[in-house]
């Protein structure tokens, strides 16, 4: 939708021309809520206690047994995404002739655009994982030409322009903030992206200069000049707020998620060697090997006073960490504290800090496991 005007504003001496576009539309991915890969999940509602090995054989019953787990925690990430398209562009230009040998010429443009879930397009991710491109970007740009005629034989060409960009960007809206990334043939992505937490300011401006001159010699056209530019890109990144965790499957996930228990369920999760799961610190069978919890990435935002809670706190450092299970500590080694039901960050441990019923053993420069839930 648009149109476009243009005349004269004085005969021979000034015209004018204006154009207005405006561009909407939807594009929408069905994404999670149709079957993923070739066979359809056989169970209507797969759960990790009872259809494991189903879910790990089979995409679509991964899927199912996901969009489940989330549906129980009031979060719907089975609705097709929408990729609503929100763009605006103004154009306008006035040409005046200043006399026989001077011209001059100037645009303004202007765009103003807003495209919600345009982050990722990835059937494997909900609707959950995505964010705004533009809440909204605005761009302005004007342009100044002065065009003299020296001769029949030279020409000069000033040029100025001076553009300003506005792009902010943020995550959508969703109760669910971790940046939670699941297995990886196929990978499920929910949340929102650390790297949209809780949004990235970019400012942009540019201020260009320059002048040709143009000479017409016999049968040769030479042309000389000079350039000078000065651009500035602002960009504000704040990220890891809420967390990025990475998992080595869904069940995997499934079991660290879910409430604590026996048999391998809670953040006190442990593989064993045979692919049988324990909640530490129970061991595994005798003469089999832990292999690590399903959590194999955690990274947090923090302040230098601890975890960054809001943009308004400096970024600090990052902690990243591959969990393993729980070992015994040695006189010199480690020291045993409680597992934080409580604390979802990186924290080295402290009596203040881990503070909960089941005792876990955290040797030198480890740390406590996060909830994901929190």
């Amino acid at each position: 939708m648009g149109g476009t005007y243009g005349g004269p504003l004085k005969q021979d001496r000034a015209f004018i021309f204006a154009a207005l576009e405006g561009i909407t539309g939807n594009f929408k991915r069905p994404n999670l809520g149709r079957q993923l890969g070739a066979t359809a999940c056989p169970v209507a509602n797969p759960t990790v206690q009872q259809n494991e090995a189903l879910i790990n054989a089979n995409p679509d019953c991964q899927r199912t047994a996901l969009l489940a787990f989330f549906s129980a925690r009031g979060q719907n990430e089975a609705s097709p995404i929408e990729h609503p398209v929100e763009t605006v562009a103004l154009l306008g230009k006035l040409d005046f002739v200043v006399n026989q040998k001077n011209n001059v010429s100037g645009s303004y443009n202007f765009n103003h655009s807003r495209k919600t879930n345009e982050t990722f397009d990835v059937a494997t991710y909900g609707s959950s994982a995505n964010g705004i491109e533009g809440n909204p970007a605005r761009i302005n740009v004007v342009n100044l030409n002065w065009f003299t005629t020296f001769s029949s034989r030279m020409v000069n060409e000033a040029h100025f322009t001076y553009a300003r960009e506005n792009r902010p960007r943020t995550a959508v809206e969703t109760p669910l903030k971790a940046d939670t990334g699941i297995g990886f043939s196929p990978t499920f992505r929910f949340g929102n992206p650390f790297f949209l937490q809780p949004g990235v300011d970019e400012l942009l401006w540019r201020t260009q200069i320059k002048d040709n001159v143009t000479i017409v010699t016999g049968s040769h056209t030479v042309k000389v000049g000079g350039e000078w530019m000065h651009t500035l890109n602002d960009q504000v990144f704040r990220g890891f707020f809420t967390g990025r965790y990475i998992f080595d499957s869904v069940p995997g996930f499934l079991r660290y998620a879910s409430p604590a228990a026996a048999g391998g369920f809670g953040p006190s999760t442990v593989l064993c060697a045979n692919g049988s799961y324990v909640t530490a610190p129970t061991p595994c069978a005798s003469g089999l090997a832990p292999f690590g919890g399903p959590l194999l990435l955690y990274l947090q935002g923090a302040a230098l006073d601890g975890l960054a809670t809001d943009a308004r706190r400096p970024m600090g450092s990052f902690s990243a960490t591959r969990h393993s299970p729980p070992t015994a500590p040695s006189p010199t080694s480690g020291r045993c504290f409680s597992r934080a039901s409580d604390w979802r960050g990186m924290s080295r441990g402290t009596a203040s800090r881990c503070c909960a019923a089941v005792p876990v053993c955290i040797p030198p420069g480890r740390t406590c496991s996060p909830r994901w839930d929190r």
